[in-house]
């Protein structure tokens, strides 16, 4: 089983009846249930499968009759627009039984993606939404040895650099995410799990095969390379401003909070029409994402002035930048240690 309640927001969020956070969330709950706005829908599924779908078949068949180069980076797009589903399907929001969603979470993200979806439920779902930002449970703030982390993991004579190396190592997260996930299929999982996992993880191997059946090993390799950078490059472009360069918790930190307080102080929004909400598949809307991260993204526009309007009812932090702000923000992080306090 996936455990999609796993991530999903409490119910009731406390009883303090005094906690300006908690207020909130109880009216935005109820208001937005009764708008019908928290149920799962397939309707992003098919607008954003059909036209993947295509766009892979054509590709595909057309292979040899595309230039290399551009072909590999079409390829990588794609692939990265599969992870993005991948994403939203191991949430479960498209639809009701869990299996179905699993099983899209399982072709879009294993045998494309290379993630894994065992692993990516697990560090990402759980662990990332469940202790968004704090440090020692949430992995991501553990990137690249902790750059954006008051815990350092990489001798200090390299993190002096994690302003400059940091922007270089974008091509690299997908085979990260293939080692991390291996590592704990080997490391975390039984017996039982493991095979499973191993079967899954081997179907990554079917395209690159493929590529060296069409092009040799050579070219094939290296097609697949590309592919992986350019997949990787828009991920962490994507991931990235959701979070980083924000001032990460301490474990009593979050203890104190409710739900809503740490997920209004740990995202970060990115302002921008329709065409930023296809580049980054919805995920500038990071911060509703995060306040209920079962909801499918077609309704977030909905939800955001919902959740806009209570905020500022109860004077509540809600923290939204341009793409651009975001990024230079998470530079001076990397140079200064320059940490966000939202709220």
């Amino acid at each position: 089983m996936l455990g999609f309640a796993a991530n999903m927001p409490p119910q009731t969020d406390g009883a303090d009846t005094v906690d300006p956070y908690r207020l909130a969330f109880k009216e935005l709950r109820k208001d937005l249930s009764d708008q019908g706005l928290l149920k799962r829908s397939s309707l992003g599924f098919w607008l954003d499968g059909i036209p993947l779908a295509v766009g892979l078949t054509a590709t595909i068949y057309y292979l040899q009759d595309l230039p290399f180069y551009l072909a590999a980076v079409l390829m990588g797009f794609l692939v990265h627009k599969c992870g993005i589903l991948g994403h939203d399907a191991s949430h479960g929001y498209f639809f009701k039984s869990d299996k179905i969603n699993k099983l899209f979470a399982v072709l879009l993200m294993d045998v494309w993606g290379g993630v894994g979806s065992y692993y990516w439920h697990q560090f990402h779902d759980r662990l990332h939404h469940m202790h968004t930002f704090t440090v020692g449970t949430d992995l991501d703030i553990q990137t690249a040895g902790g750059a954006f982390s008051p815990v350092k993991t990489w001798p200090a004579a390299v993190m002096k650099f994690q302003h400059i190396y940091y922007w270089v190592l974008f091509p690299f997260i997908i085979p990260v995410f293939i080692k991390d996930s291996l590592e704990m299929i080997w490391k975390k999982m039984g017996p039982q799990d493991r095979a499973l996992a191993v079967v899954r993880k081997a179907t990554l191997l079917i395209w690159p095969s493929y590529l060296v059946s069409v092009f040799g090993w050579g070219p094939g390799l290296l097609f697949w390379a590309i592919q992986l950078s350019v997949s990787g490059f828009f991920v962490h472009m994507i991931f990235m401003p959701n979070h980083f360069g924000l001032k990460p918790f301490t474990a009593e930190e979050e203890k104190d909070m409710s739900w809503l307080e740490r997920q209004l102080r740990s995202s970060r929004n990115l302002s921008g029409g329709a065409f930023a909400f296809w580049f980054y598949g919805g995920l500038n809307r990071q911060v509703e994402h995060h306040v209920f991260p079962t909801v499918p993204r077609h309704h977030w526009r909905k939800i955001e002035v919902a959740l806009k309007a209570v905020c500022q009812k109860y004077e509540l932090p809600y923290y939204e930048v341009t793409p651009w702000q975001s990024y230079v923000e998470i530079y001076r992080c990397l140079k200064h240690d320059e940490f966000i306090a939202v709220g």
